[in-house]
């Protein structure tokens, strides 16, 4: 249900370009997770652990339901929902990890039950690019993703 906070022990995932991935390091910078000025203070992702299966399937799901196109080079960045919040314990300790469902309509056909907001940062632009990096910092696993 919207709104509901997504368990610590749970993961998110964003689709993130290649240009904040160093496949060198495997590590992202705060480019993937940098706000744009329609999100006021939410970023978009996908609750991984929302649907039954293994990790390929839940994956599977998501891909079928996104609404940006993927690129081929683009990753996923999984991100510990535990490990967002104590990231931002100090800085932001009212951020929310959370339920936003949304609804088929008729450019998108299908609900995407996964999709969760990463919410609410508080700040100017410099402070939501200082957001970025810290959230960049929480990544603990990437996937490849499939273009389209």
């Amino acid at each position: 249900m919207n709104g509901n906070s997504i368990p610590d022990d749970n993961h998110v995932v964003r689709y993130v370009k290649a240009t904040a991935y160093d496949p060198e390091t495997g590590r992202f910078n705060g480019i993937g997770f940098a706000f744009r000025p329609d999100d006021m203070g939410q970023l978009s992702s996908n609750w991984l652990e929302f649907t039954v299966g293994d990790e390929a399937q839940r994956l599977a799901y998501i891909f079928e339901r996104k609404r940006i196109t993927w690129k081929k080079n683009g990753r996923l960045a999984r991100l510990n929902v535990g490990s967002i919040r104590a990231r931002f314990a100090d800085d932001v300790p009212d951020l929310q990890v959370i339920e936003d469902a949304l609804l088929a309509d008729a450019k998108y056909p299908l609900e995407d039950l996964s999709h969760a907001l990463i919410a609410t940062f508080p700040g100017d632009e410099f402070q939501l690019a200082v957001y970025s990096d810290m959230l960049a910092e929480c990544v603990d696993v990437s996937y490849e993703t499939e273009a389209g």
